[in-house]
């Protein structure tokens, strides 16, 4: 697997995947297979002094044992300097919710409503001493 800076090709992929409106500060990483495919990205944006909102996109579970999210985390936390990331996940994604608690992520609040009627949005944060992949080596 290779980790490379999200580029113009990589951006349109996640976007027909997880549409995210790139901003002025957007920035991420793209993993791709040992044959070139996409198989997991992140894009980062609206950072602050402190924090840095994330938006995941994984196609492929190998890449959670993987050095992506290690790569992440290290750029978020140490490159950057941020204090905290955080993610904005609509309440009945489970399979996001789940990912992301497994990563550190913890729920902060609930905007009832706020995705559509009955789903709710859920904010969750990650602050560097949760960021399990910086507490582990991962091989």
């Amino acid at each position: 697997m290779n980790i490379i800076p999200m580029d113009d090709a990589g951006w349109l992929w996640f976007n027909s995947k997880l549409p995210v409106l790139a901003v002025e500060d957007s920035c991420g990483f793209l993993a791709l297979s040992d044959s070139g495919d996409y198989i997991g990205g992140c894009v980062l944006d609206n950072w602050t002094d402190t924090s840095v909102q994330g938006h995941f996109l994984i196609e492929n579970p190998l890449i959670i044992r993987s050095k992506f999210l290690h790569v992440i985390g290290t750029y978020i936390f140490e490159e950057r300097g941020k204090k905290l990331a955080y993610a904005l996940i609509p309440g009945d994604n489970e399979k996001a919710l789940k990912f992301n608690s497994h990563i550190g992520f913890t729920e902060v609040a609930r905007l009832k409503g706020a995705f559509k009627e009955g789903v709710d949005c859920v904010i969750l944060e990650l602050k560097k001493e949760n960021c399990v992949y910086l507490l582990d080596e991962v091989a």
